[in-house]
């Protein structure tokens, strides 16, 4: 499968490789890794995807994009953030179901067990709903996200109680991996000047990814200069994965009350975020020169109703004309709030009547057009 020829995986475990891709070791079960034999560093600036990194992603002659990747930086109380919660799901997993997506359609695989993880199992669940029967494992449904587990049982997953390493995409898997490294990937090309990049830590797999990414980068002589940094609950037992990374992620420790104090301190300026995003702004904020990796906004789960009069007006409008950006839709209704468009564009992608794409303009400025639904959305 074109660059697949030069794909390895190696496992973290037990050390076994072999060419090819694997998400798992077949000899012991563990956690593999990809290496790539031909690995670049060419970015396609006029894909506005994770995918503009194909030098060193794996090879699928298809691929699967939904505008992931690209995220915005701000700053927010003088911590410079990127806000990953501007992805399709509204969740860094995005990046690694974008790879896992590519993966499926380009094996033709058709029936998958996803373990599950809050964000991640959603957002596989909505880019592979039209690739293939799928259902998600989990453990205990007491300790998920109960609007999570409507969303993925309405997109025709089906849910299962089990045993979570019985699953075939565990969440901890070398496309997860390869998915999250275009962080680091992103925050390089941009050139920022920052000495720490800080990533919240629970299993340690953002931490590693951003790890790998660096250690690729230094392969191909280049040096960022960024230390990865993960913030974890003081006293919390240190993720197995950091200890493959260990001489490049440094770990700093946040009581609760910090953490808490965090969390709090953002909702009085209108913030929003996750309590263990709040680590990593904590950390940020008291070392200073760092981007915070975090997810900032509430994520809404919206269910499905029927189409209000300005859904089939636009409706009306995209059958006419396809790859119209919003405010172009906007325009040519001459009526409605610019906001009332992109919450009813919002509402048409979630019923899979409309379909968005990204693409650049510019300098690095990613834009989104709206079209009516196809079959398909595999692109190349």
């Amino acid at each position: 499968m074109g660059q697949d020829t030069w794909v390895f995986s190696r496992c973290l475990k037990c050390g076994w490789s072999e060419k090819g891709l694997h998400l798992k070791c077949p000899v012991c079960g563990g956690v593999t890794v990809l290496e790539y034999e031909r690995a670049s560093l060419s970015i396609e600036r006029n894909e506005a995807s994770i995918w503009r990194y194909r030098g060193l992603l794996p090879g699928f002659p298809r691929k699967i994009s939904m505008g992931e990747g690209l995220t915005p930086l701000r700053v927010v109380n003088g911590v410079l953030v990127k806000n990953e919660r501007k992805n399709p799901t509204g969740s860094y997993s995005d990046r690694a179901s974008s790879i896992i997506a590519s993966y499926l359609a380009s094996t033709g695989r058709k029936i998958i067990s996803v373990e599950y993880a809050e964000d991640f199992a959603y957002s596989v669940t909505y880019y592979t709903r039209r690739l293939v029967k799928g259902s998600i494992v989990i453990k205990d449904p007491f300790n998920a996200d109960v609007d999570e587990l409507i969303s993925i049982h309405r997109a025709g997953f089906t849910i299962k109680i089990g045993d979570t390493g019985e699953a075939d995409i565990p969440y901890i898997n070398p496309l997860t991996i390869e998915g999250l490294k275009t962080i680091l990937l992103e925050i390089y090309e941009r050139k920022l000047r920052a000495e720490n990049v800080i990533v919240p830590v629970e299993t340690g797999t953002l931490a590693f990814s951003l790890c790998k990414a660096l250690k690729e980068l230094s392969y191909l002589g280049i040096d960022p200069g960024y230390v990865i940094m993960g913030a974890m609950v003081k006293g919390a037992e240190k993720p197995w994965l950091i200890e493959h990374c260990s001489n490049s992620v440094k770990i700093e420790e946040v009581d609760k009350a910090e953490a808490l104090e965090a969390l709090l301190e953002l909702s009085r300026i209108g913030v929003r975020t996750k309590m263990v995003s709040a680590l990593a702004y904590a950390v940020a904020k008291t070392i200073g020169n760092s981007i915070a990796v975090i997810t900032v906004g509430e994520k809404h789960v919206r269910q499905r109703r029927n189409l209000s009069n300005l859904g089939s007006e636009i409706l009306g409008i995209l059958e006419k004309q396809s790859e119209l950006t919003a405010y172009e839709v906007w325009r040519i209704l001459g009526r409605y709030s610019l906001r009332g468009v992109y919450k009813a564009l919002k509402s048409l992608e979630e019923l899979g009547l409309v379909c968005g794409k990204h693409v650049v303009k510019g300098v690095g400025r990613k834009v989104k057009t709206y079209s009516i639904c196809e079959d398909s959305y595999i692109v190349e």
